[in-house]
């Protein structure tokens, strides 16, 4: 006996010098970290407190990350509350290569960082993602009710309005998740006010239950210094590149525990055959689990104009209006239709007959369409993502055979306009005036950098901080 327990003593010996080896090993390689240092849930709201390096302090507005939901959420366990917060963070840990320690985590989630990481790999090949999560304990939860119930992230807009009228057709009835902090700022209870007051009168209308999540999620982060980290190599934001999908879905975590969700729906943002990335992509969401939920990307082989098609059969076979909620430019909850993106909505519904009242898009106006197409819209796409100019094109070309809808509308003009002539035309001019601005902004730049370190420099020679 005293043979065996001094082998397992050199045995233990052995472990924990190679574990205080390894562990050395990633304290000398990895520098920055980020620790979550509290868990406060008090009746509605659910803070996250963390600390994190100095070395990336600037991509961190404050040291708290917070959701307030429509009910009580004590009851979530630790280790499913902290998981909103991760969500959000895991994509600045893998392109810094920063180490994340947590003390307690669900085991569904964990074993699903792997997958859904990967995802992130395969879209984008140009970056490289490293970092890691170190978890002190791991907790296999089940919800607090059977697993019958189904969610669907719901902002109103195209794609989720065509996620929900589809799943009730295949009898479905799935509770409502609004994000309030996502298209609505999570200070702007005027234009919260408008949006969800929609969302209620359609899940009343559908028969669907609804809830909220009041949050900070876009505004803890620095958005533009994070983007300034992949702009060049993937060409877009962090937000739509990098947050979107994984960020919104995670918020979710403690009401599917709540109200036993066993599948979460987020709708696609893109078909999976049109070109352009974005986060929000099946091959990375559909492998995000926690809890004893399954995520799915609800319509990932529909188009936006198939999407907008489905609802307009929706509404002409029921005879009955869906308020959608399309516009990012203002933040009243409105639609502004004085925009891209509600300009394109509206066109795609007039070319498939739906009248723009029942979709929230009634104001409408020909004339303001077509001189902000010319003075704004066109030049814009001209440096824009291909998938809203593939969309324009499709629009462009429905409109070659739908001149008598387009008469309705006075809008004659885009039957013959030829898109492929003009977008090339204004391609050219996008060339020109970057060749020429590109050295002036280098050079303000590069003024400014200059600026800053001699101002520093001052300030060091006075004594100033």
């Amino acid at each position: 006996m005293a043979i065996i327990e001094r082998t397992n003593e050199r045995t233990n010996e052995r472990t924990n010098e190679r574990t205080n080896e390894r562990t050395n090993e990633r304290t000398n390689e990895r520098t920055n970290e980020i620790k979550i240092t509290r868990v406060i849930k008090k009746e509605k709201r659910l803070t996250i407190e963390f600390s994190v390096s100095h070395s990336i302090q600037k991509y961190f507005k404050t040291d708290d990350f917070w959701c307030e939901y429509a009910e009580e959420i004590e009851a979530v366990p630790n280790s499913i509350a902290v998981i909103p917060f991760l969500v959000n963070v895991l994509p600045i840990a893998w392109i810094l290569d920063i180490e994340i320690f947590v003390d307690e985590l669900d085991q569904s989630f964990l074993d699903s960082i792997q997958h859904f990481k990967q995802g992130y790999i395969d879209l984008y090949p140009e970056l490289d993602f490293k970092g890691e999560i170190s978890v002190g304990e791991t907790v296999f939860n089940q919800s607090l009710k059977n697993n019958t119930q189904k969610g669907l992230l719901f902002s109103g807009g195209v794609d989720a309005t065509s996620s929900l009228i589809q799943l009730i057709e295949s009898g479905e009835k799935p509770e409502l998740i609004t994000i309030w902090g996502s298209d609505i700022p999570s200070d702007d209870l005027e234009g919260w006010t408008n949006k969800y007051s929609i969302t209620k009168s359609m899940g009343q209308e559908l028969e669907c239950p609804c809830t909220y999540i009041q949050t900070n999620f876009r505004k803890f982060l620095n958005e533009g210094d994070l983007g300034l980290l992949v702009k060049k190599q993937i060409n877009d934001g962090w937000w739509h590149g990098l947050q979107h999908g994984i960020g919104l879905i995670g918020l979710a975590a403690p009401i599917t525990y709540l109200h036993g969700i066993s599948e979460l729906y987020i709708s696609s943002s893109k078909s999976t055959d049109e070109a352009g990335r974005v986060a929000n992509i099946d091959t990375i969401v559909n492998f995000l689990r926690f809890n004893q939920t399954n995520v799915i990307n609800y319509q990932a082989d529909m188009s936006r104009w198939e999407k907008q098609k489905l609802l307009g059969g929706y509404v002409d076979k029921n005879n009955l209006e869906l308020p959608i909620h399309v516009c990012w430019i203002t933040t009243s909850g409105l639609n502004c239709l004085n925009c891209e993106k509600c300009f394109r909505t509206a066109l795609i519904f007039i070319l498939n007959n739906v009248p723009l009242y029942k979709v929230n898009l009634g104001h409408f106006s020909s004339a303001n369409f077509t001189n902000q197409f010319f003075k704004k819209i066109l030049p814009a796409l001209a440096g824009g993502p291909e998938l809203v100019t593939k969309t324009w094109r499709s629009i462009f070309k429905a409109a070659e055979e739908k001149n008598d809808v387009l008469q309705t509308y006075h809008l004659e003009w885009m039957h013959l306009f030829d898109f492929e002539k003009a977008i090339k035309k204004e391609r050219v001019k996008f060339q020109i005036k970057a060749l020429f601005l590109r050295p002036i902004i280098w050079t303000y730049q590069n003024t400014l950098k200059q600026s800053n370190v001699i101002k520093k420099g001052i300030d060091k020679l006075l004594g100033q901080n």
